[in-house]
């Protein structure tokens, strides 16, 4: 997702986008830099405003329950799970990710 999507994440990290993640929106390279960036914060100490680091990991835990909101896995793996989890995609979306996993060694064969 993009970060004009998640509109209290942008403004509690506003000046972590600005010093370390300034790039033009889009696409989700903004949440993506500031998911890295978090995460590098937590092992090496932060320059992280602990609201911030707060809503980036809720935000992480959220993408880690649903395969939509991962970066870039949705679109590359839309016709996988349609193939291979069309059961989980019209259930709970929380059980994608599970069963792509389950069946990576499938993925990309037709």
């Amino acid at each position: 997702g993009d970060i004009t999507m998640r509109p209290k994440m942008s403004f509690l990290c506003k000046q972590e986008i600005q010093t370390l993640c300034s790039m033009p929106s889009g696409h989700g390279q903004v949440i993506a830099c500031l998911q890295d960036r978090a995460l590098e914060s937590s092992i090496r100490g932060s320059r992280f405003s602990e609201q911030c680091k707060e809503i980036v990991q809720m935000d992480i835990v959220a993408s880690n329950h649903d395969w939509q909101l991962k970066f870039g896995l949705h679109k590359a793996c839309n016709v996988d799970a349609g193939r291979l989890c069309g059961e989980h995609l019209l259930m709970s979306s929380s059980q994608v990710l599970p069963c792509l996993k389950a069946n990576a060694d499938n993925i990309g064969d037709v």
